[in-house]
């Protein structure tokens, strides 16, 4: 019912679900856009390059309380929206550039999120607190491979990508802009 851990979720779901779908159609997009099968590997080393990158800035940044809602907002949107984009270039460098950036993004509200979780959660809580949040991106995850399977034939894998991106916009922006203020639950000391 907390408003940030519920945006938390949200943002798990968008990211699990537009993740799943890049990455089911990444192969389709090296092979057809970026110049065949040895662009796999270089358009994975962005999203590993950024992941990293992500969690080393997590390291040294976190959020303050009072803004955790609105940074995982903005993170989450620069996943989609660099996601989103990688669908809609055509230079690999720049590719590689955009799923940095997502992975950059992505790695950050995985460690915020998970951080405000065992901020908010009341003792006795933190399994079923965690549980949501993993919860909502597997599902997001089983959702997304169901879309690129399903629309991998009506769709060019861009189209897919970008629709998905833009959908999980939308829902982030209600849930996280629209769902209610910040956290009214106790903080938890931190160890």
């Amino acid at each position: 019912r907390d408003p940030v851990i519920r945006g938390v979720a949200a943002a798990n779901f968008a990211s699990g679900l537009a993740v799943t779908v890049t990455q089911a159609l990444l192969v389709v997009a090296a092979h057809e856009h970026y110049g065949g099968d040895a662009a796999v590997g270089y358009l994975y080393a962005g999203v590993g390059v950024g992941g990293t990158l992500g969690g080393i800035i997590a390291l040294r940044v976190t959020p303050p309380r009072h803004w955790v809602k609105g940074a995982v907002f903005l993170v989450v949107v620069t996943e989609l929206v660099s996601l989103a984009g990688f669908g809609a270039v055509s230079a690999l460098a720049t590719a590689f550039a955009l799923l940095a950036v997502s992975s950059l993004a992505g790695s950050s509200f995985d460690i915020w999120g998970g951080t405000e979780v065992q901020r908010l959660a009341p003792p006795g809580y933190m399994g079923r607190f965690n549980s949501v949040i993993w919860l909502a991106q597997y599902t997001g995850m089983l959702i997304g491979a169901v879309w690129a399977l399903v629309t991998a034939s009506i769709f060019h894998w861009d189209r897919a990508i970008q629709i998905v991106c833009a959908a999980m916009l939308a829902v982030v922006t209600v849930v996280l802009l629209a769902g209610g203020s910040e956290s009214s639950g106790p903080e938890q000391k931190e160890p």
